[in-house]
């Protein structure tokens, strides 16, 4: 009677272990967004980033794309980010922002601004990261990717990129109008103030 009752037991347990496997499985082919965000809810970013990344590459959607990037910026890993954010804002990344209502020109912004300091911090051409932030401010405003770079520069105290930042501004002013123009005036005064 004793084998029997362990034989049960045994049966039992294997085929609930086989029913979550198959589960799972069917998770992780068919509905891996799910999968991505489960790990997100618990703090797994990477188990995130890979489930989504696969979501991803199911879907070939710039939405899911996005949501790659959301889980790679939670990882810390700033290589992981910088592999999938310029995936992310090759192409047409303004215009896409533009059409999803709630991401807009400040989402876009975040990102690009995300981008150029992470390539900066992990020791990137200061110069081509500054030339990258130019190439992706659309409107020189609070939030924009160049102005991120001054604060990333001040941080590290780097002068020699902030004197790169500040010819690329002066030469921005010009074409500047308005709020814009103030803005960009404001900025290049305190980085002659800090450089001196």
């Amino acid at each position: 009677m004793k084998t029997f009752i362990l034989k049960v037991i045994g049966i039992t347990l294997i085929a609930v272990i086989a029913v979550l496997a198959i589960g799972y499985s069917v998770f992780m082919i068919f509905f891996p967004a799910t999968l991505a965000s489960f790990y997100d809810g618990i703090g797994a970013y990477d188990a995130a980033v890979f489930y989504s990344y696969r979501n991803y590459e199911r879907t070939e959607d710039k939405n899911d794309l996005n949501a790659v990037c959301r889980y790679a910026l939670k990882t810390g890993d700033s290589e992981t980010a910088i592999k999938y954010l310029d995936m992310l804002v090759d192409g047409e990344f303004y215009e896409f922002c533009a059409q999803e209502e709630t991401l807009g020109e400040t989402y876009y912004n975040f990102i690009t601004g995300k981008l150029v300091t992470l390539k900066y911090y992990n020791g990137e051409s200061a110069n081509g990261c500054v030339d990258l932030a130019r190439g992706f401010t659309r409107h020189y405003t609070n939030d924009c990717a160049l102005r991120a770079m001054i604060f990333s520069a001040v941080d590290k105290n780097d002068r020699a990129t902030l004197n790169y930042v500040k010819s690329v501004i002066q030469t921005l002013s010009a074409t500047l109008e308005g709020d814009e123009k103030l803005l960009a005036d404001d900025d290049l005064t305190n980085l002659n103030e800090f450089l001196i």
